[in-house]
């Protein structure tokens, strides 16, 4: 049962947003000045908090005060892909200045709604192979933002699994096939080149969204690998916890692709910086509220990578870090 003070919350963003898209937010209201900013989420209204806490926080210290020149329209999927082409049209109804698009489900969505609207993404492994940009240099069109390179960070999680558990040769992926996943065959690929060139065997599980997130699990385990890497897709990162927790009673360690998840038990994770990538987009927003254009604007790559281990989930594994690891971590969880 939801809790009574999330049920209210989460109205009164509805109730926000309602109103907002129906065109009751008068320069009166909001000042005439205020900058508009449309928000896709994928998820709900708790997790998208935390996830993109970063953003809204960078856009504070730039000097834009929220409801007074600036206002967020937030339309939530609850991690619902079936949702998010309706949710874009409605964003675009509305007429913000700018869209966010903290991943790349939603970039994609707001790209297909609109050609006009500016567009800024949060995190998109490959925003070229996406079409959502010409080229990092110079996007070309209505969107820009910072990309992840997540896709290509597979085989060094991979390495980083292999280094850690030398003798492990089973190694298993559990990957994303639903509709939102424009990535799901380059990730798939990337992790069987890796596991070719490494000398281990691959199994693969894929889901095609939550509802079929266990029954992937399921798979795993069932084929007994030695450790786990989950695809890095929003419908992975918001069940994270659950999919860990799983493989790790069946003595499966799993690698992920985002700090917060070595916190909910993941052995390591090695990826770019959310926040940080999230504080570059919010930099980007803001320029675009400035004037600038993002077909001039290059898509940004991550400069801050970050491998977190997991020392309490290795104690509980038995597994040591071996030195070359430990030198080369950016930070230790106990």
């Amino acid at each position: 049962m939801a809790h009574p003070r999330s049920s209210t919350r989460r109205l009164l963003c509805l109730a926000a947003g309602s109103a907002l898209i129906g065109g009751l937010n008068d320069a009166g209201a909001q000042g005439a000045r205020a900058r508009r900013i449309g928000v896709l989420f994928t998820s709900t209204v708790d997790k998208e908090a935390v996830t993109t806490h970063a953003f809204f926080e960078r856009i504070r210290e730039l000097g834009w005060t929220e409801d007074k020149d600036i206002v967020f329209i937030k339309l939530y999927a609850d991690d619902r892909q079936d949702r998010m082409p309706d949710l874009a049209a409605r964003l675009v109804a509305s007429k913000p200045d700018a869209i966010f698009a903290p991943n790349a489900p939603a970039a994609v969505e707001a790209r297909k709604a609109t050609l006009n609207i500016p567009i800024v993404f949060g995190t998109v492994s490959d925003p070229v192979a996406l079409g959502l940009v010409k080229n990092l240099a110079r996007p070309g069109g209505n969107v820009t933002g910072v990309t992840s390179l997540g896709v290509a960070l597979h085989r060094k999680r991979l390495q980083i699994m292999a280094e850690v558990l030398p003798k492990a040769r089973r190694m298993g992926f559990l990957g994303d096939r639903s509709r939102t996943n424009y990535v799901a065959q380059a990730e798939r690929e990337t992790v069987e080149h890796a596991a070719q060139e490494l000398g281990l065997e691959v199994s693969v599980a894929e889901c095609n969204g939550p509802e079929s997130l266990d029954a992937a699990v399921d798979i795993l385990i069932e084929r007994r690998v030695q450790a786990a890497l989950l695809a890095q897709t929003p419908i992975l990162y918001n069940h994270a916890e659950r999919v860990i927790r799983r493989l790790a009673a069946a003595n499966i360690p799993a690698a992920t692709h985002r700090a917060e998840k070595v916190v909910d038990g993941a052995l390591f994770c090695y990826a770019a910086s959310l926040p940080s990538q999230f504080r570059r987009a919010a930099e980007m927003v803001d320029r675009v509220l400035r004037g600038a254009a993002p077909q001039d604007m290059p898509v940004e790559a991550p400069t801050l990578f970050e491998l977190i281990l997991n020392m309490r989930a290795a104690r509980t594994f038995g597994i040591t870090f071996p030195t070359s690891v430990l030198l080369r971590a950016s930070r230790l969880f106990e």
